[in-house]
Protein backbone atom coordinates (compact mmCIF):
# COMPACT_ATOMS: atom_id res chain seq x y z
CA UNK A 1 0.00 0.00 0.00
CA UNK A 2 1.32 3.43 -0.89
CA UNK A 3 1.89 6.24 1.55
CA UNK A 4 0.88 9.81 0.71
CA UNK A 5 2.97 12.73 1.93
CA UNK A 6 0.83 15.10 4.07
CA UNK A 7 2.90 18.10 2.95
CA UNK A 8 3.30 17.84 -0.80
CA UNK A 9 0.84 15.03 -1.67
CA UNK A 10 3.41 12.79 -3.40
CA UNK A 11 2.67 9.06 -3.47
CA UNK A 12 5.53 7.06 -1.85
CA UNK A 13 6.00 3.27 -1.60
CA UNK A 14 4.50 1.65 1.53
CA UNK A 15 7.93 0.79 3.09
CA UNK A 16 9.21 4.40 2.82
CA UNK A 17 9.59 6.38 6.04
CA UNK A 18 10.54 9.69 4.38
CA UNK A 19 8.91 11.45 1.39
CA UNK A 20 11.13 11.17 -1.67
CA UNK A 21 10.01 14.60 -2.88
CA UNK A 22 10.17 16.92 0.14
CA UNK A 23 11.84 14.83 2.87
CA UNK A 24 8.93 14.95 5.34
CA UNK A 25 8.67 12.00 7.78
CA UNK A 26 5.84 9.65 6.88
CA UNK A 27 3.71 7.91 9.53
CA UNK A 28 3.74 4.10 9.54
CA UNK A 29 0.60 2.45 8.18
CA UNK A 30 -1.19 -0.46 9.77
CA UNK A 31 -3.65 -2.59 7.84
CA UNK A 32 -6.49 -1.60 10.23
CA UNK A 33 -6.20 2.15 9.77
CA UNK A 34 -7.05 4.18 6.75
CA UNK A 35 -4.37 6.01 4.89
CA UNK A 36 -4.02 9.58 6.05
CA UNK A 37 -5.79 12.01 3.81
CA UNK A 38 -3.86 14.80 2.27
CA UNK A 39 -5.61 18.14 2.17
CA UNK A 40 -6.04 19.01 -1.46
CA UNK A 41 -5.09 22.38 -2.78
CA UNK A 42 -8.00 24.37 -4.19
CA UNK A 43 -8.05 24.65 -7.98
CA UNK A 44 -6.60 27.87 -9.24
CA UNK A 45 -7.36 29.22 -12.66
CA UNK A 46 -4.11 29.76 -14.53
CA UNK A 47 -3.43 33.42 -15.08
CA UNK A 48 -2.87 34.60 -18.61
CA UNK A 49 -1.43 37.92 -19.66
CA UNK A 50 -3.99 40.58 -20.55
CA UNK A 51 -4.54 41.03 -24.30
CA UNK A 52 -3.00 44.15 -25.77
CA UNK A 53 -5.28 47.18 -25.86
CA UNK A 54 -6.50 48.29 -29.31
CA UNK A 55 -6.24 51.89 -28.11
CA UNK A 56 -2.96 53.81 -28.00
CA UNK A 57 -1.47 54.64 -24.63
CA UNK A 58 -2.31 58.32 -25.18
CA UNK A 59 -6.05 57.53 -25.50
CA UNK A 60 -7.72 59.47 -22.64
CA UNK A 61 -10.56 57.12 -21.63
CA UNK A 62 -10.65 53.73 -23.36
CA UNK A 63 -14.18 52.27 -23.33
CA UNK A 64 -14.97 49.80 -20.59
CA UNK A 65 -15.97 46.27 -21.65
CA UNK A 66 -19.13 46.42 -19.51
CA UNK A 67 -20.99 49.49 -18.26
CA UNK A 68 -20.27 50.27 -14.63
CA UNK A 69 -23.10 51.31 -12.35
CA UNK A 70 -22.04 53.82 -9.74
CA UNK A 71 -23.98 55.01 -6.72
CA UNK A 72 -24.75 58.76 -6.88
CA UNK A 73 -22.03 59.63 -4.35
CA UNK A 74 -19.31 57.85 -6.36
CA UNK A 75 -20.54 58.79 -9.87
CA UNK A 76 -17.70 60.03 -12.08
CA UNK A 77 -17.52 63.74 -12.59
CA UNK A 78 -17.17 65.13 -16.11
CA UNK A 79 -13.70 66.02 -17.26
CA UNK A 80 -13.02 69.70 -17.95
CA UNK A 81 -13.30 69.14 -21.69
CA UNK A 82 -16.69 67.41 -21.47
CA UNK A 83 -20.10 68.96 -21.18
CA UNK A 84 -21.80 68.62 -17.78
CA UNK A 85 -24.28 65.81 -17.29
CA UNK A 86 -27.91 66.82 -18.02
CA UNK A 87 -30.37 67.13 -15.15
CA UNK A 88 -32.41 64.00 -14.44
CA UNK A 89 -35.60 65.60 -15.81
CA UNK A 90 -36.42 68.79 -17.72
CA UNK A 91 -37.37 71.89 -15.78
CA UNK A 92 -41.10 72.57 -15.53
CA UNK A 93 -42.65 74.81 -18.17
CA UNK A 94 -45.34 77.29 -17.28
CA UNK A 95 -48.61 76.74 -19.18
CA UNK A 96 -49.47 79.41 -21.73
CA UNK A 97 -51.89 82.07 -20.59
CA UNK A 98 -54.95 82.79 -22.69
CA UNK A 99 -57.19 85.78 -22.47
CA UNK A 100 -60.56 86.42 -24.02
CA UNK A 101 -59.54 89.84 -25.32
CA UNK A 102 -56.71 88.49 -27.39
CA UNK A 103 -59.17 86.70 -29.69
CA UNK A 104 -61.55 89.64 -30.01
CA UNK A 105 -58.82 91.92 -31.30
CA UNK A 106 -57.96 89.72 -34.25
CA UNK A 107 -59.70 90.68 -37.44
CA UNK A 108 -61.43 87.88 -39.27
CA UNK A 109 -59.89 87.50 -42.69
CA UNK A 110 -61.62 85.38 -45.27
CA UNK A 111 -59.38 82.76 -46.81
CA UNK A 112 -58.24 83.60 -50.29
CA UNK A 113 -59.67 81.26 -52.91
CA UNK A 114 -57.39 79.41 -55.23
CA UNK A 115 -56.62 81.35 -58.40
CA UNK A 116 -59.04 80.55 -61.16
CA UNK A 117 -57.37 79.55 -64.37
CA UNK A 118 -59.15 80.39 -67.55
CA UNK A 119 -59.27 77.38 -69.84
CA UNK A 120 -59.29 78.19 -73.50
CA UNK A 121 -62.28 76.56 -75.16
CA UNK A 122 -61.52 73.88 -77.77
CA UNK A 123 -62.42 74.48 -81.39
CA UNK A 124 -65.44 72.52 -82.64
CA UNK A 125 -64.16 72.65 -86.23
CA UNK A 126 -60.82 71.07 -85.25
CA UNK A 127 -62.70 68.38 -83.29
CA UNK A 128 -64.88 67.53 -86.34
CA UNK A 129 -61.90 67.45 -88.76
CA UNK A 130 -59.89 65.19 -86.44
CA UNK A 131 -62.91 62.88 -86.05
CA UNK A 132 -63.38 62.59 -89.85
CA UNK A 133 -59.75 62.08 -90.86
CA UNK A 134 -58.18 60.41 -87.74
CA UNK A 135 -61.31 59.14 -85.98
CA UNK A 136 -60.22 55.49 -86.35
CA UNK A 137 -57.28 56.25 -84.01
CA UNK A 138 -59.33 58.30 -81.49
CA UNK A 139 -57.26 61.47 -81.98
CA UNK A 140 -60.35 63.71 -81.67
CA UNK A 141 -61.02 62.32 -78.17
CA UNK A 142 -57.45 63.03 -77.08
CA UNK A 143 -57.93 66.61 -78.36
CA UNK A 144 -61.12 67.06 -76.31
CA UNK A 145 -59.52 65.52 -73.20
CA UNK A 146 -61.36 62.19 -73.25
CA UNK A 147 -58.22 60.07 -72.91
CA UNK A 148 -60.00 56.84 -71.93
CA UNK A 149 -62.22 56.92 -75.03
CA UNK A 150 -59.22 57.71 -77.23
CA UNK A 151 -57.21 54.75 -75.88
CA UNK A 152 -60.22 52.44 -76.35
CA UNK A 153 -60.65 53.50 -80.00
CA UNK A 154 -56.91 53.20 -80.67
CA UNK A 155 -56.68 49.69 -79.18
CA UNK A 156 -59.84 48.53 -80.98
CA UNK A 157 -58.32 49.59 -84.29
CA UNK A 158 -54.93 47.94 -83.64
CA UNK A 159 -56.12 44.67 -82.07
CA UNK A 160 -58.53 43.97 -84.93
CA UNK A 161 -55.79 44.66 -87.52
CA UNK A 162 -57.81 47.52 -89.01
CA UNK A 163 -61.13 45.64 -89.32
CA UNK A 164 -62.46 47.42 -86.23
CA UNK A 165 -61.70 50.79 -87.81
CA UNK A 166 -65.12 50.70 -89.47
CA UNK A 167 -66.81 50.43 -86.06
CA UNK A 168 -64.56 53.13 -84.61
CA UNK A 169 -65.34 55.45 -87.57
CA UNK A 170 -69.09 55.02 -86.93
CA UNK A 171 -68.42 55.68 -83.24
CA UNK A 172 -66.56 58.91 -84.12
CA UNK A 173 -69.43 60.12 -86.36
CA UNK A 174 -71.79 59.64 -83.38
CA UNK A 175 -69.37 61.63 -81.20
CA UNK A 176 -69.31 64.49 -83.76
CA UNK A 177 -73.07 64.80 -83.26
CA UNK A 178 -73.23 64.16 -79.48
CA UNK A 179 -70.12 65.82 -77.99
CA UNK A 180 -70.22 69.59 -77.64
CA UNK A 181 -68.10 70.06 -74.45
CA UNK A 182 -64.57 69.05 -73.45
CA UNK A 183 -63.68 67.17 -70.23
CA UNK A 184 -63.58 70.41 -68.20
CA UNK A 185 -67.19 71.12 -69.18
CA UNK A 186 -66.23 74.11 -71.30
CA UNK A 187 -68.40 74.36 -74.46
CA UNK A 188 -66.52 74.01 -77.74
CA UNK A 189 -66.66 77.13 -79.92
Amino acid sequence: MAKTCPTCGTMNPGEANVCFNCGTALAPLSPWTESPTVPQKPFQQPSYPAPPSPYPASYPNPPQPYPQAYPPSVAPQPAPYQQPYPPPYPPPVAPPSYSYNQYQQQALVAPQPYPIYQVEPKSRVVFILLAIFLGAFGVHNFYAGYVGRGIAQLLLTFFTCGYGAILVFIWSIIEIIAVDRDTNGVPMT
